[in-house]
């Protein structure tokens, strides 16, 4: 996290002398997947491997709360700065904050004894000839994650691209539109907050509410596609889960599979993740421009809320067989 967030800060520096459209994307992609070192999930790994789960658990609620306040903090910072900095100066001083700010405070994460769990099918994991990964794949829980966690990665990232023109051709006034989209952010911040008066539920249960809660929201956008009371519902209900969504997601490789090897299991679960909330939005418009309108796409983000709901039971359910069964 600290080479990371070192190598992000150069990279701001390297974007703040570009002059070219191929050095621009060449600039952001290093910094696309220099994320993966320095945001949630490489948090969620440090937790993981040196806390016990209840602490692990508090630490991510507590960590992605104060999470869902960075565009609260720097969409301001960066107007501020722009009325006595050009972009360029900007880029530099935000690459001296992910330097000398984030790779200094990272470097004071715990370095030594890691408290590390067991496999829940111990003996499967040392037959398996590749080791850990091996293991992984050979596991129906993993995959089940992965419908889950990919389904929703694709209709997450679809149903926010899409939300403003879908309002908008729903008849809402731009003003409007605009005032529904702005509900998301803060609703994420109170699920993550109601969150914290649950802390001792269990995360399966929770994981299991916020999956019947999206497609419960997206399917009230495809039945009052015109009302902005219950579009205003169902955008709220639908942000408060989203938010909630980010813990379960941190805690379901050590809650349904293991607390060892995080890092690598939880790679592996979101790489899938990823390729789709990438190809997300385009999907989305694919399916809009065949059928002529967001209704049927909405309806489309409804199966896929239905699917990840079912695949996450499903996961669920194989963890608790196997914990029965040993």
């Amino acid at each position: 996290m600290v080479g990371g967030s070192i190598a992000a800060g150069v990279l701001f520096l390297v974007w703040s002398q570009v002059s070219t459209v191929t050095q621009f994307y060449l600039t952001f992609s290093g910094i696309g997947l220099l994320q993966a070192a320095v945001l949630y999930t490489a948090m969620f790994a440090v937790f993981a491997r040196h806390y016990e789960p209840e602490q692990t658990r508090g630490y991510i609620t507590t960590l992605t709360l104060w999470g869902g306040f960075a565009s609260t903090l720097f969409i301001p910072l960066i107007e501020l700065l722009l009325v006595y900095l050009d972009w360029r100066t900007i880029l530099i001083v935000l690459g001296a904050i992910n330097i000398f700010v984030c790779g200094g405070l990272y470097s004071l994460l715990p370095h030594g004894e890691t408290h590390e769990g067991e496999f829940l099918s111990n003996p499967e994991r040392e037959k398996s000839p590749t080791g850990v990964a091996g293991w992984t794949l050979s596991q129906p829980v993993f995959w089940a994650l992965v419908i889950s966690v990919s389904a929703y990665a694709l209709l997450e990232n679809a149903f926010r691209f899409h939300l403003y023109p879908m309002l908008l051709e729903n008849g809402l006034t731009k003003d409007n539109a605009v005032f529904l989209l702005a509900l998301l952010g803060p609703a994420q911040v109170v699920g993550r907050v109601l969150l914290k008066f649950f802390q001792n539920t269990n995360v399966i249960l929770i994981g299991r509410v916020v999956f019947t809660v999206i497609p419960t929201a997206l399917l009230l956008v495809v039945v009052f596609p015109e009302s902005a009371v219950w579009l205003g519902i169902s955008i709220v209900a639908y942000g408060a889960a989203a938010g909630v969504m980010t813990i379960v997601f941190g805690m379901a490789v050590p809650e349904l599979m293991s607390r060892t090897s995080y890092g690598l299991i939880n790679g592996m679960l979101n790489v899938p993740r990823a390729v789709l909330q990438a190809f997300g939005p385009t999907i989305a418009a694919l399916i809009w421009a065949a059928f002529g309108g967001y209704q049927t796409l909405m309806a489309a983000l409804v199966a896929f809320g239905v699917m990840a709901s079912l695949a996450f039971a499903l996961a669920s359910v194989l963890k608790i067989r196997t914990h029965s069964s040993r």
